[in-house]
């Protein structure tokens, strides 16, 4: 599907945390691979927003968009949830790695998200990117 070329840089059914672009930060240390992971897919977001766009409107009207598009959507879950894990085994986080948090995270790392503050709103690609690694901090640091 052109949607998995566009966001993931290769088509397939492999989990986003195990393609190319994203096995190439593994190597990073501490805060560095998180913010190389935000890195990641607020470039994919930049990529692929009017895709998604065009994508999800069509799942509105047809059915066998609309199994896609949920099919995806719960490997996005699923990618978080294993990328939160990965985050707690290297203490980075103390969340877990729950359908909750994964939601959440779904949400604020979405090509939506990007349409809205950059193509809508008009920030910056710089400021889009202090914002999503701001929420993704709050997200994965949740106060008292």
């Amino acid at each position: 599907m052109a949607f998995g070329q566009t966001f993931a840089g290769s088509e397939g059914s492999a989990a986003l945390l195990e393609r190319e672009q994203f096995m190439a930060i593994e190597h990073l240390e501490g805060e560095a691979y998180l913010t190389a992971g935000i890195e990641l897919i607020a470039a994919t977001n930049a990529r692929s927003a009017g895709l998604w766009r065009a994508f999800a409107s069509a799942a509105d009207t047809e059915a066998d968009v609309r199994a896609t598009l949920d099919q995806l959507l719960d490997h996005r879950r699923a990618d978080i949830r294993e990328a939160v894990g990965r985050l707690r085994r290297r203490g980075l986080v103390n969340v877990s790695a729950d359908e909750e948090t994964a939601a959440v995270l779904s949400f604020v790392l979405s090509p939506e998200g990007y349409e809205q503050l950059v193509l809508e709103s008009e920030l910056t690609e710089r400021q889009y990117r202090g914002h999503l690694a701001r929420l993704v901090a709050t997200v994965l640091h949740p106060g008292p």
